[in-house]
């Protein structure tokens, strides 16, 4: 018998273990985040446990079970937790099978950094800064006292004496990063929309001089197309649909065009200057939203060989090591779990680089990049503040000299 299916049939509950009888819906997010802050903030050692699908209300144990088809939504559950929750906390969602019913298992673990906190608030329920803690089967808010314990117990398990250095990836390690705008360009949809355009065009010309054949058809499909997209047979109303969905149908192209051919990839380096590892790394880098500055939510697939390939990542890129992306409205955050950083040796704070674009608007602008470190044995989280000034684009700066020189 495995240790959840333990849990599920004799244990009751108590400061690390939950039972809830459902799976938290979308409107019930904010209890989801209030219950994992409590867990994460309880006065125990080890994993924390959330099982779905156990009804333990008045002292008996029904066991329910979670729908199969809604069983498998690990990437919300720890998506929320990321976007949500600081610092960093690692939470791991699976199922467990026992009598014909699936039960949810939320596991919560590394709780080494306490206070957690509510980072972005979830609105209307949840405000920034909000904490809880579970006592028992009680779930309260942070006081004082709660605190106070927290950070003397971080004391007690040895505070970290050094430097820590922070800065961009690169030769050297710098505060200050100079990234040219990303100049006028026409990306694969309006390209294929163009193609499009001019298809039904001739089709529709064709249409009216009563000469519609296969053969024609199929030259002027390889002229405006190429040899790259096999021939289909369509009609007029299917171009003019295609057409009608052609952002959709090239976002991924649109995607990869922009941000890994046109845009840059940054990441940043720490270097632990002390004389003992930071125990139980984590950061979060932080910069301003709408001033100029986009970060991709992912790395975008290329279609290199025809419009029936596949997306493929490009050759040592890595899908599932790019980092997560949350957007509100004033703020891009990444968040990402160091574990131990030893000392003098430099850590990429990201696996896979940002696919960052610079925009007109961040052009001649210094715009503030704050990255945080948290650790279970630094006093309080260290905080630095780089910058990424926008330039403009070559072509573009090229042709500002000349018209200065034209003036004088």
């Amino acid at each position: 018998m495995s240790q959840i299916e333990t849990l599920i049939r004799h244990e009751n509950e108590h400061t690390a273990l939950k039972f809830r009888p459902t799976l938290y819906l979308r409107h019930e997010y904010d209890q989801l985040l209030r219950d994992i802050v409590a867990l994460a903030n309880a006065d125990v050692r080890g994993e924390r446990i959330i099982v779905l699908g156990v009804d333990a209300l008045g002292g008996n144990r029904t066991l329910i079970g979670v729908p199969r088809e809604m069983s498998v939504v690990h990437g919300t559950f720890e998506g929320l937790v990321q976007k949500h929750i600081e610092p960093p906390l690692r939470v791991r969602y699976g199922t467990c099978e026992m009598d014909g019913l699936i039960f949810g298992v939320l596991s919560i673990t590394g709780c080494t950094n306490q206070p957690y906190l509510v980072s972005n608030p979830l609105a209307p329920a949840l405000r920034r800064g909000e904490g809880w803690i579970r006592r028992g089967v009680e779930q309260l808010p942070l006081g004082r006292a709660d605190l106070d314990r927290m950070y003397a117990s971080r004391l007690e398990d040895g505070v970290f004496r050094g430097g820590i250095k922070v800065g961009f990836k690169g030769p050297k390690l710098v505060s200050s990063l100079v990234l040219r705008a990303i100049d006028a360009y026409e990306p694969p949809s309006a390209q294929a929309a163009a193609k499009l355009k001019a298809a039904i065009e001739a089709h529709t010309e064709l249409e009216r001089t009563k000469f519609l054949s296969t053969r024609i058809m199929r030259l002027t499909h390889l002229r405006l197309f190429g040899h790259e997209a096999p021939y289909r047979s369509k009609s007029l109303e299917q171009l003019r649909l295609d057409l009608e969905h052609v952002l959709d149908e090239y976002r991924e192209e649109d995607g990869y065009y922009r941000f890994e051919e046109l845009g840059h990839r940054v990441n940043f380096t720490l270097i632990n200057r002390g004389t003992e590892p930071v125990a139980d790394a984590s950061v979060s880098i932080e910069l301003p939203n709408g001033a100029g500055i986009e970060v991709a939510p992912r790395i975008f697939m290329s279609r290199p060989t025809g419009e029936k390939s596949a997306p493929t990542a490009a050759t040592g890129q890595s899908t599932a090591d790019y980092p997560s992306v949350t957007v509100t409205e004033k703020t891009i955050t990444i968040a990402r779990n160091l574990g131990a950083v030893a000392c003098d040796s430099p850590v990429d704070l990201l696996r896979e680089p940002l696919r960052m674009v610079i925009t007109e608007r961040a052009i001649g602008r210094r715009l503030p990049v704050r990255v945080t470190v948290h650790g279970r044995n630094l006093p309080a989280p260290i905080v630095v503040t780089l910058c990424i000034e926008g330039a403009a684009h070559r072509e573009r700066q090229q042709e500002d000299k000349a018209a200065t020189k034209v003036k004088g």
